[in-house]
């Protein structure tokens, strides 16, 4: 353990550090935000009920696709366990990229500098959901891990349809993770089909839970004010 930061060392006479932010581009700007968004938080803490401790929740899995025209999305599962689920928390990240298009292009030439400092069109939802809730989403989960604990082989796609531009997995279990992202260039139609259903599951539940929970505490790495302020 050492007090100074490190030290970077190089075959220079000077090695300097500088931040550089984003090109002024609204769409990579925001792209940014998304990534940041769906991302984070690395944990959530549940507070069940007012005099009931927080647990802490970890990512264990995140499925992420990056769209053309249709908003891009994340679906990250939180738990206390990598593999043996208990209470869960779902996040939903979406990102309305079409709509983002379209204002910019209407209205970039007047306002350029307006639209760099304003917020994507991104929208979030967290839930806690019981154990006794979720057996659909245990049972999509698991079929999940049978198909790529060993790893996620793509073979090469001859027809892409380009309806999304990425496709990302990241699955994290006790010994390790699995963690991928391929274009529609590439494929594995067997986790594609999986990951489908465990998505269309996680909007299933989104729109019919019904319980309430005292806190959720989204517990970020940095603040997202903080990270647009970077950028």
């Amino acid at each position: 353990m050492r007090s100074n930061k490190p030290m970077n060392k190089g075959n220079s006479n000077i090695i300097t550090e500088n931040h550089s932010r984003i090109l002024n581009l609204p769409m990579i700007k925001f792209e940014s935000i998304f990534d940041f968004y769906s991302e984070e938080p690395p944990a959530i803490s549940v507070q069940i009920g007012v005099n009931e401790q927080k647990i802490i929740h970890e990512q264990i899995l995140r499925m992420r696709q990056w769209n053309v025209e249709k908003p891009c999305f994340s679906w990250t599962i939180y738990s206390p366990e990598r593999e043996e689920l208990r209470g869960i928390v779902i996040r939903k990240v979406e990102w309305d990229i079409g709509k983002d298009k379209e204002l910019i292009k209407a209205n970039i030439r007047e306002f350029p500098q307006e639209y760099v400092e304003k917020w994507p069109d991104i929208t979030t939802v967290n839930y806690y959901i019981e154990l006794s809730h979720y057996k659909d989403i245990r049972n999509a989960l698991n079929n999940l891990d049978n198909i790529i604990r060993s790893g996620i082989v793509l073979e090469k796609n001859d027809n892409p349809n380009w309806e999304w531009r990425d496709l990302e997995v990241k699955r994290l279990y006790d010994w390790g993770q699995i963690h991928n992202t391929w274009s529609t260039h590439m494929k594995n139609q067997r986790v594609e089909n999986v990951l489908k259903t465990l998505i269309d599951i996680l909007n299933f539940y989104s729109d019919k839970i019904e319980n309430k929970v005292q806190v959720i505490d989204l517990r970020y790495s940095v603040l997202p004010e903080s990270y647009k302020s970077l950028i």
